[in-house]
């Protein structure tokens, strides 16, 4: 009875020695996939532009907006348009400093 028990808990103890080892791999798997670029919607350049453009029309009056909307035209190369956004987040602020900070950067280089 004493060697069965015996065997029982030593199999029991491989067990779950493999449970937590495939519980931490799975868990680091999952945890890779949800962290860093490509991991969700929200790295995609769209849904990134839909989420500032949603928030803007949260807030029309907010300079923050028409900013983020700039920076977003600046990480696409898109110059004139990022100049436009600047320009109307500086209409709506004209002390918005980073607004004012990223279009003396535009105009430095």
């Amino acid at each position: 009875m004493t060697t069965l028990r015996r065997s029982l808990k030593s199999a029991s103890q491989r067990w779950a020695s493999i449970a937590f080892g495939l519980g931490l791999a799975c868990a680091g798997w999952f945890l890779a996939g949800c962290s860093g670029p490509g991991s969700g919607p929200q790295d995609d350049p769209a849904f990134a532009l839909d989420e500032i453009r949603a928030q803007r029309s949260l807030a029309p009056t907010e300079p923050y907006w028409a900013f983020q909307l700039a920076q977003w035209r600046v990480s696409t190369d898109a110059p004139a348009l990022a100049r436009a956004h600047l320009d109307t987040a500086l209409a709506l602020d004209a002390n918005y400093a980073p607004a004012v900070a990223l279009l003396s950067g535009r105009e430095a280089s």
